[in-house]
């Protein structure tokens, strides 16, 4: 009689099922992940607002791109979201709200994007970075 799982198969599943737990564990819980305390608004690539959160909050902004185009930014408490835009397709109006400091909102007709920065050096580093590519 064969045996259908032997040793090695039995350790690769543990390791599989170990990597796999500990990756839903930090989607969820968001190791190293804080909330935003700045926005940043970029038009074209080039950093045009920087809007504190508590300051603002319950405020609207009207966001005018370099193209023409008209987006409507809002802060309400901990969330950032884009109420509005003059773009054909409103993928960023569905995006919904961002909170923490590694997301953001982007309208690619109007070339406008929004950051979550936190106080700390490194997190805007982090998304500089991602930006820029």
């Amino acid at each position: 009689m064969t045996k259908i799982l032997k040793k090695t198969d039995i350790i690769l599943i543990i390791a599989l099922l170990v990597l796999a737990v500990g990756s839903i564990f930090i989607y969820v819980f968001g190791v190293g992940m804080t909330e935003g305390t700045y926005v940043v608004v970029l038009i074209d690539g080039r950093e045009r607002y920087v809007l504190n959160m508590r300051e603002y909050d319950g405020e609207n902004f009207v966001i005018h791109s370099d193209r023409g185009g008209t987006n409507i930014l809002a802060i309400r408490g901990d969330r950032v979201y884009m109420a509005d835009g003059d773009c054909p397709d409103h993928v960023c109006v569905s995006e919904g709200a961002i909170r923490w400091t590694w997301q953001s909102i982007t309208c690619l007709p109007n070339r406008v994007s929004v950051v979550l920065r936190g106080t700390g050096r490194g997190e805007w580093d982090l998304n500089a970075a991602a930006i820029a590519r």
